[in-house]
């Protein structure tokens, strides 16, 4: 019978893995979501109806956890692939690294992947906290500029903020870089 598998979704050279591989019987199997780009992959097949996950011509099975600890992204950039197909390549590669998170249904899933997804939902934390008892200020997710002027005209002072967590840009002062995530806009 094969040993209890423990998977860790990250980059091989992560310092974190040494210190949990300490405490266990078993070895990590590390899935590198950047292994495509140096023959470090892994396979999904089905035969009869069942799915089996290859990797190193070792069939995952008996895996006990997984830890979702970093996907390391790629850059469409460093695709080695003719300029026009890069786009399509890198959905490609992210679309195949998604597959592994409705795997395993029956694993402990450490930092689980669908509810790191949901917590990054900003509506659905804006209608918890609502839900809490907590004051939400009226709110506009929209991609209608009609419907974002038409708030600011009602509002006069707002704050605009991305979705995506990302920042709208930087400040530069003395030599450091300083993100905004907000912009205070009025009519």
């Amino acid at each position: 019978m094969q040993q209890h598998i423990h998977i860790v979704i990250s980059s091989p050279d992560d310092l974190h893995i040494p210190f949990v591989q300490r405490h266990l019987d078993e070895p990590l199997v590390v899935i590198n979501t950047r292994g495509i780009l140096t023959n470090d992959t892994y396979s999904y097949t089905i035969y009869n109806g069942k799915t089996a996950i290859i990797r190193q011509k070792l069939q995952l099975k008996n895996v006990q956890s997984i830890w979702y600890r970093q996907a390391m992204a790629i850059d469409e950039e460093e695709l080695p692939v003719e300029e026009g197909h890069k786009t399509y390549v890198y959905s490609a590669i992210e679309t195949f690294n998604k597959l592994i998170f409705p795997q395993f249904v029956e694993a402990f899933w450490i930092s689980n992947y669908f509810a790191i997804e949901k917590a990054e939902d900003k509506l659905g934390q804006l209608q918890v906290a609502h839900k809490v008892g907590m004051n939400i200020p009226d709110t506009v997710f929209t991609a209608s500029a009609g419907d974002a002027l038409a708030f600011v005209r009602k509002h006069k002072k707002v704050i605009a903020k991305s979705l995506s967590g990302s920042s709208f840009g930087s400040i530069v002062n003395k030599e450091r870089d300083f993100p905004f995530y907000g912009i205070k806009v009025m009519l």
